[in-house]
């Protein structure tokens, strides 16, 4: 009886076998057809679906396929390999060929599965703070000038990690003394619009500004 014959007493075309086994049509109709040498895991997955074992396939094989199909017959009954769950058979030094050969290159049987991950180098990106002061230039005067974008009133801009923009005396002024609530705003005590000292800056009320800056002023100078 040959493989074609054994996959028909299912009523299995090719393709059923193929998806059986999970490999491709051209391989089962190579398989068949003994015209080329598959590999041992396409041996393994071809008896699987035809409920045998890889070495009981060798009757059913012709040409290169059969060859191998009957070294593993051959073996079925020899030793196996020490490796706990392998089951290829021994080769050396009570190891498959598998296990052998990451010994020979490696100094241990398993160290492909022993492999230690590699360290994590440490993060170079900033956290928003350093992004903030490396924007921060201190004057001798006492200022600290905002060196990034700003706005037409000449206030500084800082993008945070969400990428919403912030005025940037308002990010310092939270950084040195606390969160700001919406409600609150900022009056400038050195007249530099680009300066983020938080000394420099009151809380106040939107009504104090305009007054003290004569109504409109009052817009501009509210932070």
């Amino acid at each position: 009886m040959s493989l074609e014959e054994l996959r028909e007493r299912r009523a299995w075309s090719q393709a059923d076998l193929a998806r059986a086994a999970g490999v491709s049509v051209t391989t089962v109709t190579a398989v068949e057809a003994g015209t080329t040498r598959p590999q041992r895991g396409t041996l393994r997955r071809l008896a699987a679906a035809l409920e045998l074992e890889a070495a009981e396939l060798a009757p059913y094989l012709t040409g290169r396929g059969a060859a191998l199909a009957e070294r593993l017959r051959q073996s079925a009954g020899t030793r196996g390999c020490e490796i706990p769950d392998c089951p290829d058979p021994h080769l050396a030094r009570g190891w498959c060929l598998r296990h052998y050969a990451r010994w020979r290159k490696y100094g241990d049987p398993l160290a492909w599965a022993r492999a230690v991950a590699k360290p994590k180098s440490p993060s170079k990106r900033r956290t928003p703070e350093q992004r903030f002061w490396a924007r921060v230039s201190k004057q001798e005067g006492g200022c600290w000038r905002w060196t990034g974008g700003v706005d037409r009133h000449g206030s500084g801009r800082f993008c945070r990690v969400d990428k919403r923009e912030e005025k940037a005396h308002r990010v310092a002024y939270s950084l040195a003394h606390g969160p700001l609530v919406p409600e609150q705003v900022l009056a400038n005590r050195c007249g530099t619009h680009a300066c983020v000292n938080p000394e420099h800056w009151d809380v106040s009320s939107r009504e104090d500004i305009g007054r003290r800056n004569f109504g409109w002023k009052g817009k501009r100078d509210a932070g």
